[in-house]
């Protein structure tokens, strides 16, 4: 990555929910193209909050008590998925762990067990909060480099395939969390 790479967008450090799965070359061709024209039911799900949650942040302009209201709906439904999920396999599946990262619209950092090659593309589904927002998006490793301080590697990734609407997000959400992060310094 170069420095003008790097500062395309803001970075910032947070903790998120990550899992990523390296794809082999034949997977990454056949994946990468079926990302594009099929949804699984958990991205239509993410992609319908991501809707939700961009349509409330403009009505709360425009009507805040309805947004105040449908926003209420929408944490009470994702309160009993969530309850739903709880009980299901397929959290077992799909969980995230919750991981330090480095991250931008433009990429991400985090720690992880074993090396990645460079040039590797991997899928990430990341849970970005306090939005509980989910997006799952495509990436190719630039490097992974073994951690002096610990066991490990610290990776990072290129994100290679990720749409405008949760690129805004990503924007939307390291700036919500920067904002956070100056005003917990401020009053420290």
């Amino acid at each position: 990555m170069t420095d003008s790479d790097r500062r395309q967008f803001f970075r910032i450090n947070d903790r998120i929910g990550v899992a990523y799965r390296v794809l082999s070359d034949e997977e990454s061709r056949a994946e990468v193209e079926q990302s594009r024209r099929l949804m699984a039911p958990e991205a239509l799900l993410a992609d319908y909050n991501k809707t939700v949650h961009q349509l409330l942040g403009q009505l709360k302009v425009q009507q805040p008590v309805m947004a105040e209201l449908l926003g209420a709906l929408d944490d009470k439904i994702n309160f009993v998925i969530n309850q739903l999920e709880l009980e299901s396999s397929l959290v077992e599946k799909m969980a995230h762990e919750m991981k330090a990262v480095n991250i931008s619209a433009s990429g991400l950092a985090f720690n992880v067990s074993s090396e990645v090659a460079s040039g590797k593309l991997v899928a990430l589904e990341l849970l970005l909060q306090p939005e509980n927002l989910h997006l799952y998006i495509h990436g190719e490793v630039v490097d992974s480099t073994a951690r002096d301080d610990q066991p490990g590697y610290y990776m990072r990734v290129k994100f290679t395939h990720v749409s405008p609407s949760d690129q805004e997000l990503l924007i939307q959400h390291v700036v919500r969390r920067q904002g956070a992060q100056l005003r917990y310094a401020r009053e420290d």
